[in-house]
């Protein structure tokens, strides 16, 4: 598991023992999702009106229900300033994407968003599964023989992956050519795909003098997603690199897909 090549944060490479598990072909869907929510009437974390504690410093007025929606603007701009490519959209949820008037017609069969930790938990857990932890994703994505990329080590492009902010969310089941060594379906590009585990460094982790690895990113608590997403530029959508949200956030860019030990997660 993990590079020796890359970013700090993916080193080093290390052995890692996973139990037999099975995991989803595809992200989970909104239809999907919808058939959770009219079974259970639960209200994601971007339908509620969002807790202090989590936005230190926030006004009131401020404080209230959507999510983060992807705006790109029309040319180039500089790197510094995250608002030219995201905003705070209010209403903004699984069921309206973009905010207030949009909604999920044509989208039954794209990966579902804005869902916190706690909303993806939910509705494995009502499923009878779980979230994948990173080794499972990881190990489902490169297979035995440690792929770089999904299909090999050729980079990704537009027939493998839906990758470089060319085109918002996708069928889950498009793109065959990009399937894992196992069968799954766009693992990388499309949305980041939540796990279940916390994130920290790997065994043997060697801190970067001149950046801060290890302050805030692993004293914090954030939970690992892993494959990149529709935004992600394609050199980095390789199965070890590792990226990590806090719990409550949630946006436009991240779905999920869940597991099941064969013999049952301990």
């Amino acid at each position: 598991m993990g590079s020796d090549h890359h970013y700090p944060e993916e080193a080093p490479v290390h052995r890692v023992k996973v139990d037999g598990f099975w995991i989803d072909r595809f992200q989970v869907t909104n239809i999907k999702f919808r058939r959770f929510v009219q079974a259970t009437g639960y209200e994601t974390a971007a339908q509620r009106i969002p807790l202090i504690e989590d936005y230190p410093g926030a006004q009131p007025e401020d404080l209230v229900a959507g999510s983060v929606v992807f705006t790109p603007p029309p040319g180039p701009v500089p790197m510094v300033d995250h608002y030219a490519w995201w905003r705070w959209q209010p209403g903004a949820d699984w069921r309206h994407p973009e905010g207030p008037g949009s909604d999920l017609k044509g989208r039954d069969k794209h990966p579902v968003v804005h869902l916190a930790w706690e909303d993806v938990e939910a509705y494995a857990t009502w499923a009878g599964k779980a979230l994948p932890s990173e080794a499972e994703w990881e190990l489902a994505a490169s297979g035995h023989e440690k792929r770089r990329f999904l299909w090999g080590d050729a980079p990704p492009d537009a027939t493998r992956a839906n990758l470089d902010g060319r085109t918002l969310r996708v069928d889950v089941a498009a793109l065959p050519d990009g399937d894992s060594p196992f069968g799954c379906r766009q693992m990388i590009g499309n949305v980041w795909e939540w796990t279940d585990t916390r994130f920290g460094p790997y065994p043997g982790f060697v801190a970067d003098p001149y950046k801060e690895y290890s302050e805030p990113w692993f004293a914090t608590p954030h939970m690992v997603l892993r494959g990149g997403c529709f935004a992600t530029r394609g050199r980095l959508l390789r199965n070890t690199w590792r990226n990590f949200y806090p719990p409550h956030r949630r946006d436009v860019l991240a779905g999920f897909r869940t597991c099941a030990l064969v013999g049952g997660r301990q």
